[in-house]
């Protein structure tokens, strides 16, 4: 196998983009639906660059002095991590729950043309659908 090492190495393209600039982020909702609905805001609102849904999940929790046990659908949300409070705030105003999971950690490593991309498609203004 003949590698090119120069050739994978950073270009000027990508300089400015560290891996702590993006992270990746979770929040469940009880149907596939209301996920579909929460990924599509999300990136409408260009909060985030891509929404994968999975599911169908199985969670545990304390909720209301009793333990729950529900099945749910699974956002994982790439982002710009300078997005995290807007994310926060935008599931606190559309989010189904009463009280959404969003948590998220930032990412140490990744390849650098893809957190470029996850940055460029995170930034304003919003998308305008067209129809």
């Amino acid at each position: 196998m003949d590698l090119d090492i120069a050739r994978h190495r950073p270009s000027a393209d990508f300089q400015g983009v560290s891996t702590s600039s993006v992270s990746l982020g979770w929040t469940t909702t009880e149907t596939r639906e209301d996920a579909l609905k929460v990924g599509q805001g999300l990136v409408e609102a260009r909060l985030a660059a891509c929404i994968q849904i999975t599911g169908a999940v199985t969670s545990i929790y304390p909720w209301k002095g009793r333990i729950e046990s529900a099945k749910e659908f699974r956002l994982a949300i790439k982002f710009p991590t300078a997005n995290a409070d807007a994310i926060a705030k935008w599931l606190e105003d559309n989010h189904p729950y009463d009280l959404p999971q969003w948590v998220y950690s930032r990412l140490d490593g990744g390849s650098e043309k893809y957190l470029k991309w996850v940055t460029d498609n995170s930034s304003y203004p919003p998308f305008t659908q067209v129809k």
